[in-house]
């Protein structure tokens, strides 16, 4: 198994540069197991997000689409379509990726001190 860095799955995912999305689409298309991290995952949508204005419908959608190829390897998948439907509804999708892969590892609670992050039920406010 081989794994992708970020901009390899963007340039498949936006197709902004021709001939780099063509060697990811050869890369995706030859390799039989490909790992994505959760880590690329998360700048993914970040870069998505905040350089190419995607909305977070569209990420979804393309991830959705994605964790569907046999090819495609990842850590908690569960976790990481949980996080894609948190993210669908409004939660920011770094936080509900660390409270489902934390949920996963049986923990209890995520403590923060984001107050946006404590609206998903995996955190807990720590208080200042």
């Amino acid at each position: 198994m081989d794994g992708i860095d970020t901009n390899v799955l963007v340039r498949y995912l936006v197709k902004d540069d021709l001939k780099q999305h063509q060697q990811a689409l050869a890369l995706l298309k030859a390799l039989p197991k490909i790992y994505l991290s959760p880590i690329v995952l998360v700048e993914t949508v970040w870069v998505l997000s905040h350089f190419y204005k995607v909305n977070a419908e569209k990420q979804c959608q393309k991830l959705r689409e994605l964790l569907c190829l046999q090819c495609i390897m990842t850590d908690n998948r569960q976790a990481v379509l949980n996080a894609i439907v948190d993210y669908t509804n409004g939660y920011n999708f770094a936080d509900a990726m660390i409270g489902h892969h934390n949920n996963l590892r049986k923990c209890k609670t995520t403590w923060t001190f984001d107050k946006k992050a404590v609206r998903l039920k995996q955190f807990t406010r720590l208080e200042k």
